[in-house]
């Protein structure tokens, strides 16, 4: 597995024994030390006694890094019917899924999409298979979009508003960009406060690509698969939004474009 197409300014990689590292330059010694103690970054991170355990899909854990901050390490794994049969293992094809998130990562963020950084993706190959983690840079104060909106603690009307159009301008801004994200939904958006105006960050970039011929009915999917989100968790935790909300969501996503 060739590293030498992966590179971005600012990180290097390193081949390991059954691992291949790509991490910022100031961070590839502590991820290589760390594969090195637990034989994984997030098996280092499930040993961390400073972890703080997060469930989600798989376990992820909020470590403290090495300039001061901390980050959110999971490892991946397949979603919906499949993964009951490939689990955690994907197929060697192509560029690997924790590289393309930081790739992404990286991308966005120079064109003004709000998104953690990715400071390291590792892989580990095994035969035709790889499997993978992620570390992100951890946002203390963000809420998803889906606890925002459908749990506790309650927010104020307004603050619901504001939430929402924070995430129709994200939405609308990576349909302009060409962004494809399969997986986007009310849990893949992060809302972080700031001076009382929230800021919505797009994450789990993994199998998203940038396309600036993207037609526009593929645009258009992110948006309804939002929607589709919104809709679940209604359903589920029996708390709607609104008319006057869902209408504040669907004007502020065609009204675009997107802020940077």
């Amino acid at each position: 597995m060739s590293l030498s197409r992966l590179a971005i300014p600012g990180y290097a990689h390193k081949a390991m024994a059954g691992a291949h590292v790509l991490a910022l330059e100031t961070d590839l010694a502590f991820v290589a030390q760390a594969i090195d103690w637990a034989g994984g970054l997030h098996a280092y991170a499930a040993r961390n006694s400073e972890a703080e355990k997060v469930q989600g899909r798989s376990t992820a854990f909020i470590i403290p890094a090495p300039d001061s901050g901390r980050w959110l390490v999971r490892h991946l794994t397949h979603g919906g019917l499949v993964s009951a049969i490939t689990g955690d293992r994907f197929m060697r094809r192509g560029t690997p899924r924790p590289f393309n998130e930081l790739r992404i990562s990286v991308e966005l963020r120079e064109l003004g999409v709000r998104t953690p950084e990715v400071p390291a993706a590792v892989v580990y190959p095994f035969g035709p298979f790889y499997r993978g983690d992620i570390a992100r840079r951890w946002i203390g104060d963000a809420r998803d979009l889906a606890s925002c909106l459908f749990a506790e603690p309650d927010l104020s009307k307004h603050q619901r508003a504001d939430v929402l159009e924070a995430a129709g301008r994200l939405v609308r801004r990576l349909d302009d960009l060409g962004v494809g994200h399969p997986d986007l939904n009310a849990r893949n958006i992060l809302i972080e406060w700031s001076d009382e105006s929230p800021r919505a960050h797009v994450i789990d970039l993994e199998k998203c690509r940038i396309d600036p011929q993207l037609p526009g009915w593929k645009r258009r999917r992110m948006f309804k698969r939002l929607t589709g989100s919104l809709y679940k968790f209604q359903n589920l935790t029996g708390r709607p939004l609104t008319g006057a909300e869902r209408d504040i969501l669907r004007l502020t996503y065609a009204d675009g474009p997107g802020e940077p």
